[in-house]
């Protein structure tokens, strides 16, 4: 590789695509099911985007009939609406110096190889925090999903009366939620309160994304751990004096991010610098729709702040039953 790097990178600009394929295909079947699939990631090859999905409102089809008149039945037709996603754009950049490959002795087919999972992991990443941005955006809008325990008083550190407290907010649809997701710091304090005599962690499915066992054995449900940003509520910010923590009770299909356009890379040497700099730079979109809710934000390729703002989302599901689940808030 060291002779002949330049005509390799022929090599590696037609393995990339396929090794990216192929590993996607791995990580993301293994994420959308420890997660439940509450947060579905999938590629969708779509000709432009389309992001607005029509669907028929929930009601209740059956009442009670006036049999002692022909005419007395008011008519119910099916009610329609729309959920609106969003269009996120992302790119992605590695670069390295050609040295150190060259003293790793790295040939093209493993550097595709590594390329791709990174890429692709990565990718993961950024969609699963989006997602949990824009959960929070929409689980936040309305005082009926979500339940906040979070006033100073040492009666408001998670427990599991207050997980069961939020999965009352759904009543009879409790039973649906089919994964928590909740910050580090709340999961450690949640074990402590249930004596677990181990703070064992299960499958990393992702950079930073963990699906804890001895959460999940009591639950009965996945329970995702992730430190991510728009879990925690520092101090000194809207939280006063202390920091308080989101937890996530999902519903399936939940969020549904779909890879719009196929990830284009390609790699280049960079002389600009002392040392000549191999770069992979990409991009690719996603469209992401929360469940009962539509984007209503004329932001393009919003960041994840704008997504976890509830000013960002219109509820369309008239009821916290048939959105994407419930959200608790404690110290």
């Amino acid at each position: 590789m060291a002779q002949a790097l330049e005509a390799n990178l022929v090599d590696f600009n037609e393995q990339l695509p396929t090794a990216m394929l192929e590993a996607a295909a791995e990580v993301y079947n293994l994420f959308n099911e420890r997660s439940g699939g509450a947060i579905q990631i999938v590629d969708e090859d779509v000709m432009g985007n389309f992001p607005a999905m029509g669907y028929f409102a929930n009601r209740d089809t059956a009442a009670r009939r006036d049999i002692t008149s022909s005419s007395a039945r008011t008519p119910a037709g099916a009610s329609m609406t729309t959920e609106l996603g969003v269009v996120l754009s992302r790119g992605l950049n590695e670069d390295q110096t050609i040295s150190a490959l060259k003293k790793e002795g790295i040939d093209v087919a493993a550097l595709s190889r590594n390329i791709a999972n990174k890429f692709v992991n990565d990718k993961l990443k950024n969609a699963f925090a989006s997602a949990v941005a824009a959960l929070v955006g929409c689980l936040t809008k309305s005082s009926n999903t979500y339940l906040d325990k979070s006033a100073l008083s040492s009666g408001n550190t998670i427990s599991l009366n207050h997980c069961w407290d939020t999965l009352q907010l759904l009543g009879d649809m409790a039973g649906e939620v089919a994964v928590a997701v909740m910050h580090s710091y709340q999961a450690t304090a949640l074990k402590k309160t249930l004596g677990a005599s181990a703070n064992t962690a299960g499958d990393l499915i992702a950079t930073g994304v963990i699906v804890d066992d001895v959460l999940s054995g009591h639950f009965m449900k996945p329970v995702i751990v992730t430190d991510n940003s728009n879990l925690l509520v520092a101090a000194g910010s809207s939280s006063g004096a202390y920091n308080t923590y989101r937890t996530l009770f999902l519903t399936g299909g939940a969020v549904m991010l779909k890879v719009m356009e196929t990830l284009e890379a390609a790699a280049y040497i960079d002389r600009a610098y002392v040392n000549a700099m191999l770069g992979v730079t990409g991009e690719y979109e996603v469209e992401l729709r929360a469940k009962g809710f539509s984007f209503s934000v004329g932001t393009k390729n919003p960041n994840d702040s704008t997504l976890a703002t509830t000013g960002s989302w219109t509820q369309g599901a008239t009821s916290v039953k048939h959105g994407p689940g419930a959200l608790l808030i404690t110290r």
